[in-house]
């Protein structure tokens, strides 16, 4: 999950992994905000199904609006879906 509120659930997914380490080698979890984070990236948009305007959370919308509850975007040159998507078939390769 790419959303902030998604963060208790991978915290809870992170520790069910490492409880059960020992008897099990094929878990893993993928914090899916990385690479946003690591790109200082992340913008959002009204448009969910169509290819419409995404701003970053500091450009300024008409009416004040925010992005935060907003439809994460990645463009039509890709973006961090595709980094996480890379990564899931890297540790499929692992196992």
């Amino acid at each position: 999950m790419f959303a902030k509120y998604g963060l208790p659930e991978q915290k809870m997914n992170l520790n069910f992994t490492q409880s059960v380490r020992g008897t099990r080698d094929n878990l893993s979890v993928i914090d899916g905000r990385k690479y946003i984070d690591d790109m200082k990236m992340e913008c959002g948009s009204k448009g969910r199904f169509v290819v419409s305007q995404c701003l970053e959370m500091s450009d300024n919308r008409p009416g004040g609006e925010s992005a935060v509850h907003q439809h994460r975007c990645i463009g039509d040159q890709g973006g961090h879906p595709d980094l996480i998507a890379w990564e899931v078939a890297e540790k499929l390769n692992a196992l």
